[in-house]
C-alpha cells in the first residue's frame, strides 16, 4: 500500500509540475489528493480531456479515477467513479461523474444525472479550507448506498437463471430453500410444476457495479417461464407475461416507471442547470472582481494623480502671486532710484564727497575714517611697488616710505579692531 501510495504522489507530482501554470493552487490540489490516496486506494491520479456538458468544448483536466466501496443490502460492492479538478480547484468545486463499464447502466436519480454527473449539497457548500476530497468521496458513498447510481444492462438474448454464489461484485439470486433465510436479495426461480415468483421490471433492478465487471446470469432451463417486460418506454426485453401480485418477500427494487422517469431527469437537468450556472456565475464573479479591483486601483492613481496637480496648482499659484508682489516691489524701488539719479545730476555743482555718507553714531565715524585710511596705505604701498618695477623711484626713496606706511597702517588696523569690538562688530 506504502509503494502504492508512493506511485500515485509520483505521479501527481509529475502531473502538476508539467502544468504548474495551468493550476492556481498546485500546493492545495497535492495535498488533497494525496490524502485521497491515503484513504481510498483504488483511486489514481490521471490527467485527460474533460468534455463541458452541453457544449463541444474539451480541456485536459487532472482527475481522479477508480472505485469507492458502497454497502447495499448488506453486500459490498465497488463504484466506478472519476473526480475531475478544474482550474481553480479547490477555490470552485470538483466535479464527480460516474463512469460505468460497458455492461452497466447509468440509473439517473435527484444526485446523478443521465450522463453520469454527481449532484450533491456538499459540492454546492463547497469551500476551500473547509471541504475535502474524502469527505466527498465518503459523502457519494453513502447517498449511493441509498440509491445505486448504475444497473446491469438486460440481456438481449439469454434470460435470468441462478448464479453460483462464488460471483463477487453482484446481486445474486437465492436457490429456493438452499441456505438461510435473507442471504440474497432475490428468492430463486420456480420450477416446472410452481407458479413463479414476481419479479420488478429488470430496467428497475439497479445492480451496483461490482470488483470486475460480469455478464449477466447464465440461460435458464427451457420450462422456466418469461419474465415480465421493462417499464422503460422503448422495445421490451423480454415477452410480456402477466405480472402476479407482488411478493412482499422478494427484496426486490421498485419498478422504474416512466413517470419516475420523467421527474427523474427533470430534477436532473435542474441540477445540471444549477450546477452549471453556478459555475458560469462563479467564472463571472472572479472575472468582474479583477476587473473592479484594476478599475479601484486605476481610481486610486487617478485620485493620488488629481491631489498631487492640485498641490502643484496651489504651488504654482503662489509663486505667481509672489512673483507679481516681487515685480511691484521692483518697478517701485526702480522708481525710486530714477527719481534719486535725477535729483543727483541736478545737485551735481553743489555736491560736496565728504558729505555722501553721513553715519548714526561717532564711533561708527571713526571706524568708517580708519577703514578709509587702511585702503588709501594699501593703495599707497601697491603704487610704490609700481614705481619700484619701473625705476620711477629709487630703492632707497622705497624703503623709506615702505617704513612709514607700515608704522602708519600697524597703527590704524590696531585701532580699527578696537573701534569694531567697541561697536559690537566682531
Amino acid at each position: 500500500m506504502a509503494a502504492g501510495n508512493s506511485d500515485k504522489i509520483r505521479r501527481i507530482n509529475e502531473i502538476l509540475k508539467e502544468h504548474t501554470k495551468d493550476y492556481l493552487f498546485p500546493a492545495d490540489v497535492k495535498v488533497l489528493s494525496t490524502r485521497l490516496f491515503t484513504v481510498y486506494g483504488d483511486i489514481k491520479p490521471n490527467i485527460k480531456q474533460f468534455a463541458h456538458a452541453g457544449t463541444h468544448m474539451t480541456e485536459r483536466m487532472v482527475c481522479l479515477e477508480g472505485t469507492i466501496p458502497v454497502n447495499y443490502k448488506g453486500a459490498r460492492y465497488n463504484i466506478p467513479i472519476t473526480i475531475w479538478l478544474p482550474k481553480q480547484f479547490p477555490k470552485v468545486p470538483p466535479i464527480p461523474r460516474v463512469t460505468p463499464t460497458a455492461a452497466m447502466s447509468i440509473k439517473p436519480s435527484k444526485y446523478v444525472d443521465n450522463g453520469g454527473t454527481v449532484f450533491l449539497p456538499y459540492l454546492h457548500e463547497w469551500s476551500r479550507g473547509s471541504s475535502d476530497l474524502c469527505d466527498l468521496v465518503q459523502t457519494m458513498s453513502v447517498v449511493f448506498s441509498e440509491e445505486p447510481p448504475v444497473f446491469s444492462k438486460p440481456a438481449q438474448t439469454q434470460p435470468h437463471m441462478v448464479m453460483p454464489a462464488t460471483q463477487p461484485g453482484y446481486f445474486q439470486p437465492q436457490q429456493y430453500q438452499s441456505g438461510p433465510p435473507g442471504s440474497y436479495p432475490y428468492p430463486p426461480a420456480p420450477g416446472p410444476a410452481s407458479r413463479p415468483p414476481h419479479y420488478p421490471p429488470n430496467q428497475g433492478m439497479p445492480v451496483p457495479y461490482g470488483a470486475m465487471p460480469q455478464p449477466g446470469y447464465p440461460p435458464a432451463p427451457a420450462t422456466h417461464p418469461p419474465y415480465p417486460s421493462s417499464a422503460v418506454v422503448g422495445p421490451p426485453t423480454y415477452p410480456p407475461a402477466p405480472a402476479p401480485a407482488p411478493t412482499p418477500a422478494s427484496g426486490g427494487y421498485p419498478p422504474y416507471g416512466g413517470r419516475d422517469d420523467e421527474r427523474v431527469r427533470r430534477d436532473s437537468l435542474i441540477s445540471a442547470v444549477h450546477q452549471k450556472v453556478r459555475q458560469q456565475m462563479e467564472m463571472l464573479k472572479q472575472s468582474s472582481e479583477t476587473e473592479l479591483n484594476e478599475l479601484r486601483a486605476t481610481h486610486q492613481k487617478l485620485r493620488s494623480g488629481n491631489e498631487e496637480l492640485k498641490a502643484v496648482m496651489g504651488r504654482i499659484q503662489q509663486q505667481q502671486t509672489e512673483m507679481d508682489s516681487n515685480i511691484s516691489l521692483l518697478q517701485k524701488k526702480n522708481g525710486e532710484i530714477e527719481q534719486a539719479v535725477v535729483s543727483l545730476k541736478a545737485q551735481r555743482e553743489c555736491f560736496s564727497v565728504d558729505q555722501a555718507i553721513v553715519t548714526t553714531a561717532p564711533l561708527y565715524e571713526q571706524i568708517l575714517s580708519l577703514y578709509s585710511r587702511q585702503c588709501a596705505i594699501e593703495d599707497s604701498l601697491y603704487y610704490l611697488g609700481e614705481g619700484l618695477r619701473k625705476k620711477v623711484v629709487t630703492l632707497e626713496e622705497f624703503l623709506l616710505n615702505v617704513r612709514e606706511l607700515s608704522t602708519e597702517q600697524y597703527r590704524v588696523r590696531a585701532l580699527l579692531q578696537k573701534a569694531c569690538r567697541k561697536a559690537g562688530l566682531f
